[in-house]
């Protein structure tokens, strides 16, 4: 056998393995553009919840009612902007507001305002502070813009 053949057959591996190293496969995580504000709060007593959300003049009111509607748990009067909610199907001492999404990046303020049966609960000004996000590597896709905060309301 020649004695560069084996050589050469290292040299090929070596750089297959450097190939693929290279060319590492992108997993398939997605993210979403926007802010995200969690709510923690001991319980959400039955009754209407209603979350104004005001930014650039311009207000948004998402609401729901506990116990919870399976079908239609909560819901927010502009598009893009979403109410979510856990336990629809546990008792109702085990159902909440979980969070509220809003679907924009371009944010300095919201003020937001969270009533129950039309009382005020809580209140607060909030600045986002936007990230970029790249779940699936700094090569691979999607890119997210996002920022999020969590409210722990009385």
């Amino acid at each position: 056998m020649n004695p560069s053949r084996p050589h050469l057959l290292a040299l090929l591996a070596l750089l297959a393995c450097n190939k693929a190293e290279d060319t590492a496969a992108c997993t398939e995580m997605g993210c979403e553009d926007g802010f995200t504000i969690e709510l923690n709060r001991q319980s959400w007593e039955p009754g209407t919840w209603t979350i104004t959300l005001t930014s650039d003049g311009v207000n948004t009111t998402c609401t729901a009612t506990i116990p919870l509607d399976e079908a239609n748990p909560g819901s927010c009067d502009r598009t893009g902007y979403r109410l979510e909610t856990s336990g629809s199907a546990l008792d109702v001492s085990e159902q909440a507001l979980t969070a509220v999404h809003i679907p924009r990046v371009d944010l300095a303020q919201v003020n937001l305002v969270v009533e129950h049966d039309g009382s005020e609960v809580f209140t607060d000004s909030l600045a986002p502070a936007y990230a970029t996000l790249q779940p699936n590597g700094a090569d691979c896709d999607p890119t997210c813009t996002y920022a999020s905060t969590r409210l722990t309301l009385p």
